[in-house]
């Protein structure tokens, strides 16, 4: 058998790799495991979930796995959705889970930004099944002894049917998230804010273009990003789409077309998996029978498309994507049933996605998965590590504890119509002043000179005040009653 080898990583990589953990261990395909605890992926060793499209994974900050989510159909039966602990057996009341084994990001776990030992589980039910939508679980880890069990669960969010993407993605102020989905035949992304008080939306982001019109099929991945900022949309039929997100607001606008119209003299021109480069600049993206590199800094990005790999589609397909980590990006492939041979029972790895052209070094079907088939779906990791969007308004979790609260007093607290700034300090100079809730929200700005702020059309809440002057910015809390 042939070894699970990697290049060494650098000393760098691995203590980074440990100290943002919540992505280190995958669970997907055909009883397939691997951890990057050691900084270079692993093979694990027994395990007994299986799943073909949709996972999922949560694990803590040093990389200790929580629980993990998988749907796949048995050679007999309906699909079976399941949530597995750290032990690697069901979770405590996850078995009845909803959910689909053919959809492309079926699943996805978000940390509850209410509660440190609390997540939720959502997942899109399988589009023509009875109760189709999305729907939410949310998980306990202090129950059953630690290991953790469903306390809600199936919750329906939209019962509106919702395509074959799910992704999220930190709030500006690091600690609430962002989730997407898509409708059918639309262009509406359904938007939901989870935040501490509980999910809020959706909010309807008409963007982009419509997916299952003309009778189109609705299969490819939607991804972040690493830093937030971009999201690419996969789909058949030849849409390939990049947008600029933005952490504070929750905007979507797209900024580049990179589909090719379909038409059925030329072949398969559906796309279907997609990813980042860390840094954010170079695309890839994957047809069922090749996969593109595309520089997002070139004058023309659509021209700048480079063929990395091929496949004959008859017997596989290139299927989802995956960055890792250690920065690399890794590619599954997804078997017809009819074909014998043993490519997807290895991925492929693009070893430094950050560099343009060949030098990005792809090495196709690359690392041995230990005889188990990858079935096409990898993990649906969002990038929990992402922080606070610093400098932005929307970084209000930092203001609130910033060191120069003490400095910038505010009374009377609570305020009703007027707030008063002990400034003397200020010495009289002009100053801009923000205020803005804690979703980060701007609900008031101005340059000023007054030290009195008319907080009258200001709804009852929990507020933040910024005060910049020059170079020095200064923050405080108060309540409008």
């Amino acid at each position: 058998m042939r070894a699970f080898v990697f290049n060494l990583l650098s000393i760098v990589c691995a203590v980074n790799c440990l100290a943002q953990g919540e992505r280190n261990n995958w669970f997907f395909g055909d009883s397939i495991g691997i951890t990057f605890n050691t900084g270079s992926p692993t093979l694990l060793n027994n395990i007994t979930a299986r799943s073909n499209e949709p996972a999922a994974a949560i694990s803590t900050k040093n990389g200790t796995l929580l629980f993990y989510g998988t749907s796949y159909h048995p050679s007999v039966g309906s699909d079976i959705t399941r949530c597995y602990n750290a032990g690697h057996t069901t979770l405590q009341n996850a078995n009845g889970l909803f959910g689909s084994s053919s959809v492309t990001q079926g699943q996805i776990i978000l940390s509850n930004p209410a509660n440190s030992n609390s997540y939720y589980l959502f997942s899109i039910s399988y589009q023509q099944s009875l109760g189709a939508g999305l729907f939410y679980n949310t998980i306990d880890m202090l129950l059953d002894s630690g290991l953790g069990a469903v306390v809600q669960k199936n919750v329906l969010l939209c019962d509106t049917v919702v395509i074959e993407k799910m992704t999220a993605v930190k709030h500006g102020n690091g600690r609430d998230w962002w989730l997407l989905v898509h409708s059918f035949v639309s262009n509406d992304f359904y938007e939901y804010l989870i935040t501490p008080a509980g999910i809020t939306g959706p909010t309807v982001l008409s963007v982009g273009s419509c997916i299952g019109c003309n009778n189109t099929y609705d299969q490819g991945q939607m991804v972040f990003s690493k830093d937030g900022s971009k999201l690419c949309m996969a789909n058949t039929y030849g849409i390939l789409e990049v947008f600029d997100f933005d952490r504070c607001t929750g905007s979507l606008t797209l900024n580049l077309n990179l589909g090719i119209p379909y038409n059925p003299l030329d072949g398969w021109t559906t796309f279907y998996g997609c990813s980042f480069s860390a840094d954010g600049q170079v695309l890839y993206a994957s047809r069922f029978d090749t996969l593109w590199q595309y520089n997002l800094n070139a004058s023309n990005v659509k021209a700048s498309r480079l063929y990395l790999m091929g496949l004959d589609n008859a017997q596989y397909c290139v299927a989802q994507h995956m960055i890792g980590p250690d920065n690399k990006i890794y590619i599954c492939l997804c078997r017809n049933s009819f074909s014998n041979d043993s490519l997807d029972y290895k991925l492929s790895v693009i070893n430094y996605p950050d560099s343009v052209g060949y030098a990005c070094d792809l090495r196709p079907h690359s690392i041995w998965l230990g005889g188990h088939r990858s079935r096409g779906g990898l993990p649906n990791l969002p990038h929990y590590e992402l922080g606070p969007l610093t400098g932005s308004l929307c970084d209000t979790l930092a203001g609130i504890n910033d060191i120069n609260d003490a400095k910038l007093l505010l009374y009377p607290n609570p305020a009703n119509k007027w707030l008063m700034i002990n400034g003397k300090w200020l010495n009289g100079l002009p100053f801009t002043l923000t205020v803005y809730d804690v979703l980060g929200k701007t609900h008031l700005a101005q340059n000023t000179h007054t030290t009195t702020i008319d907080i009258s059309t200001l709804t009852p809440g929990l507020y933040v005040l910024r005060l910049q002057q020059g170079d020095k910015m200064y923050y405080g809390r108060f309540v409008k009653e």
